[in-house]
C-alpha cells in the first residue's frame, strides 16, 4: 500500500512570476501576441505542443504516470 503524503500548501497560480514578467505577460503579451494570433496558427501550436508531451510520455509504466508532483 502506498503511503500518501500531506499535500503542501501551495500560493495562488503565478504567484511565483517575477513583477515585471507578470506586466509583460498581461499587457503586451496577452493584448497584442495571443490576442491578435490567427485561431488556425494558435492550434497548431497547441497540436505541436500536445504531440511533443505525447512523445514525451510515451513508454512510461501505471505509477510513474500517476506519480504526482509539483511543477
Amino acid at each position: 500500500m502506498i503511503k500518501e503524503t500531506a499535500m503542501p500548501k501551495l500560493a495562488p497560480p503565478g504567484a511565483g512570476i517575477p513583477w515585471p514578467q507578470k506586466m509583460l505577460l498581461r499587457f503586451i503579451i496577452g493584448p497584442f501576441v495571443a490576442g491578435r494570433t490567427d485561431w488556425s496558427i494558435s492550434e497548431d501550436r497547441f497540436n505541436k505542443l500536445t504531440d511533443k508531451i505525447l512523445k514525451e510520455i510515451e513508454g512510461l509504466n501505471e505509477p510513474a504516470l500517476s506519480k504526482k508532483v509539483l511543477i
